[in-house]
This record gives C-alpha cells, structure tokens and sequence, in this order.
C-alpha cells in the first residue's frame, strides 16, 4: 500500500512538472506573438508593416479610428455635437460616380481644415470619409491633434516614449478591416497635418 501511494505521488510530480514547461512555453509563444504589437490606454493595437528612415505605416486591429471623432448615430446628433463650435454644411454626391445614385456628406468645417461623413442606413452611424486638418481646433477624442509635438503624438500613439518618431515625417495609420488611412504629417519637431482617406467611392474633398 505504501510503494502504491509513493508511485501515485512521483507520476503527479511528473504530471505538474510538465504543464509548468507547457505554460512557460505558452507564455513564451505569446511574448513572441506580441512583440511587435503596442496598446495604449485607449486599447488600440498596432502592427508596424513597414518602417523606413522617415515613414512609419501601422495597421490598426480595432474599431477607434473608424470613430476618431467620436461615434454619432445620426447627422442630427452629429450637427448637434459640432455645430455648437464649427460650420456644418451638407453636400449631394454621387455614388460611384453614378448620378442615379445621390447621397448626402456632411462637411464639418474650421477656416481651411475639415472632416466628412455620411449616415451608414445599415449601421446606423456616421462614417468618416474624409479629411485636412491644418488647424489645432479639430482633434480626435484622444486628443491627437495638429500642433502637438513628435513626444507627444508617439505618448498618444505608443502609451510612453522611446524616440520611435525622432525622425519620422509620416506616420500612416491604416484600418486593418475596411479601409481608412490617416496620415500624421510631422515637420519642426511637430504635427503640422492631419491627412484622411477612405475606400468610399463619393466626393472627399
């Protein structure tokens, strides 16, 4: 009976031994996984695809900058949140350069920087288009902004600061689903414009 319980106590030993080297190569696998990968406070995610002297492009995995602006429900609730402090002018446009079929953009304005969207039927949300910001009024809801310096933009981005961007011209932002790309274009140690692009088929300018 004895031998018995001692054979019982060395296989559990041997059993727990090897789900401990199994855990720490997990855990190993996954550091690998995610090395490249940076969150912020935010919980955005990127993966650096391509990184020269003065370009860096970063592949967003989340939902933030489809909504950098905010999330509005309906032009109505987005009039309502910019119209308190900009120029809000609707515009007709065609789709696909079809004129059969007309749809309306919303152009938030401030002297010569804007934002523009369309009410998305099927989702019930505004959806970002467009955009030039030359000016420090229209920033995103993290506060990335025109004005800010290379520090901050990469605090913004990053969560700390490791000089990434000390010689960075472009940093190209770029939605890992459906397609927005947003450009952060540094010059004198700062943010100088924000660029904004999307695969939608209407009048962006």
């Amino acid at each position: 009976m004895k031998s018995n319980l001692i054979i019982i106590f060395i296989c559990f030993l041997m059993i727990s031994c090897n789900s401990n080297q199994n855990n720490s190569s997990s855990e190993n696998v996954q550091s690998i996984a995610n090395e490249d990968s940076l969150r912020n406070e935010f919980d955005y995610q990127f993966d650096i695809i391509y990184n020269s002297v003065d370009t860096v492009k970063l592949i967003s995995h989340d939902h933030y900058f489809y909504y950098c602006f905010g999330k509005f429900e309906n032009p109505h609730k987005l009039t309502e949140h910019f119209g308190k402090l900009f120029k809000v002018n609707k515009e007709s446009t065609y789709v696909f350069n079809d004129s059969t079929q007309i749809d309306t953009l919303f152009r938030i304005v401030h002297l010569n920087s804007f934002i523009k969207f369309f009410f998305d039927e099927e989702e019930n949300l505004m959806q970002l288009v467009s955009g030039r910001i030359i000016g420090t009024e229209l920033q995103m809801t993290n506060n990335l902004r025109v004005g800010l310096t290379r520090d901050e933009v990469e605090i913004i981005l990053f969560k700390e600061n490791k000089h990434r961007l000390k010689a960075t011209k472009v940093v190209q932002i770029i939605t890992a689903l459906e397609g927005i790309w947003i450009d952060l274009v540094l010059d004198n140690q700062r943010l100088q414009e924000i660029k904004i692009d999307s695969d939608y088929q209407v009048n962006k300018t």
